[in-house]
């Protein structure tokens, strides 16, 4: 049984962890790129309120950044999952066939 164990799940570890690895490697990427961007809008704000003169200009200056940073981080969050879910749908159907090869073998 040991041994039907680990030719039905023979590479997939690898193959998976390979998917694994890449997927994260891309989703940090994405991330360090997000981060990025919206450091830059932040620093904007801050010149941006230095510039205004009356409370009005404050206030949206204010309400235009956050609405944006909601709506940026909202499909960043998109994206990552996106991007997450594809580990999942890479790694599931191997992995149920190794499991069900196993289940059958041993029954």
């Amino acid at each position: 049984m040991a041994e039907h164990a680990e030719r039905v799940s023979s590479g997939f570890p690898t193959a998976f962890e390979g998917q694994f690895g890449s997927t994260f490697a891309a989703m940090g990427q994405q991330w360090v790129e997000f981060i990025k961007r919206r450091l830059e809008q932040d620093v904007a704000l801050a010149d941006r309120l230095a510039h205004c003169t009356r409370p009005d200009e404050l206030w949206t200056a204010y309400s235009s950044f956050w609405a944006k940073a909601a709506d940026d981080y909202m499909k960043e969050a998109a994206t990552l999952a996106e991007l997450a879910g594809g580990v999942a749908a890479a790694g599931q159907p191997r992995g149920a066939k190794a499991a069900n090869g196993l289940r059958t073998r041993s029954q």
